[in-house]
């Protein structure tokens, strides 16, 4: 067949013609790639949503985006093959097609995993009981997809010529820099690791940590945090969390109360008797009071007072509960000192003059 002498023109050893295959075979790869794109997601996916399994759902989802990617690949090194090339441009086109199609195969076992995950081990994980998987399989779902990724990376540099056994090692050398230089960030991450598999406490629980007090709202592989009964966020690092004691409110189904009452240095042995039936009576009455758990005795001489330890337990670990509970016995305390007239004097100091 012949061809106008403009289709034969020469530029960089190739005529026009060649170069409108080239053109020509990628533009139909792409046109080809959205012709399937568009009869998956019409066709094919209204098919697959009516069967009961759900595979075939997530390996149309997976494949359709990478399928049409790679048809793209395949009309590219089509189109090369048709051109003249140097033995130098021939080995950068083929180092140029191996690496996508290294993207597209990466891409596609990428998405892949992640449904397998998304799809099947994760609803696995909110029918068992216990939050260390809750926790672990996102960890994991992440590290794998940086395995995947690096190891892509790693194929695509070596299909573009690099020598990869010395990038490999400058990674390892840089790896170790960077563990010494993020070896807090190290310690909290181990930290938030021993908090999923110890379980010392879990989301929604109120626990003591140090100095802090609050209920647990997120724990995460840096940080734990908490909030407290002001409504204010601490995030604590993981790595405080490890070292210091913790007291896990939720764990105990009662709650130990324990003050002091200062009575005035004159109350005579009548009244405190007195004052420790009124603490008995506003204690006992209480409808969370654990029965055969107080406790009250005269315990010091102090400075201005004379000194008498509470000490009872209530069926609750609620801390509103709790509070009401401390609420209603101290206002029946109060209301019957002052009706037998005992004092609970503040500290006084008298001064002498002399001339």
């Amino acid at each position: 067949m012949q061809y106008p002498d403009i289709f034969r023109t020469l530029y960089f050893g190739n005529t026009i013609l060649q170069y409108l295959i080239f053109f020509g075979l990628i533009s139909v790869g792409i046109i080809i790639g959205k012709v399937i794109f568009y009869f998956s997601t019409k066709i094919i996916k209204k098919l697959t949503a009516k069967t009961k399994n759900n595979l075939d759902d997530i390996l149309i989802d997976i494949l359709e985006e990478p399928l049409v990617f790679l048809i793209v690949i395949v009309c590219f090194f089509l189109g090369y093959t048709q051109l003249t090339l140097t033995p130098e441009a021939a080995d950068i086109f083929q180092g140029i097609t191996r690496g996508l199609t290294t993207i597209a195969f990466a891409w596609f076992f990428l998405r892949f995993i992640d449904s397998l995950i998304v799809q099947y081990l994760m609803p696995l994980t909110k029918k068992t009981d216990s939050d260390l998987d809750d926790h672990l399989v996102p960890l994991i779902r992440k590290i794998i997809k940086v395995i995947l990724i690096a190891m892509a990376i790693i194929m695509l540099l070596s299909n573009l010529g690099y020598d990869v056994t010395s990038i490999i090692a400058g990674l390892g050398i840089g790896g170790l820099a960077f563990a010494l230089a993020a070896k807090d960030l190290l310690a909290n991450l181990f930290g938030g690791l021993t908090i999923i598999t110890d379980k010392p406490f879990k989301l929604g629980q109120w626990v003591n940590i140090g100095e802090h007090t609050g209920e647990v709202v997120e724990i995460g592989l840096r940080s734990t945090r908490l909030r407290t009964g002001n409504g204010e966020f601490i995030t604590i690092p993981n790595s405080a969390v490890a070292e210091k004691a913790t007291i896990n409110f939720k764990k105990y189904k009662e709650r130990l109360i324990n003050f002091n009452i200062g009575l005035s240095c004159s109350t005579t042995n009548k009244k405190i008797q007195k004052a420790k039936e009124i603490v008995k009576n506003a204690v006992t009455k209480q409808d969370l009071y654990k029965k055969d758990t107080f406790e009250i005795n005269f315990v010091n001489f102090g400075e201005y007072t004379y000194d008498l330890n509470v000490r009872y337990k209530v069926k609750t670990n609620s801390g509103g509960d709790v509070r009401k509970v401390q609420d209603a016995v101290n206002s029946e305390i109060k209301e019957k000192f002052e009706k037998e007239k005992i004092e609970m004097p503040f500290p006084t100091q008298a001064i002498l003059l002399e001339r």
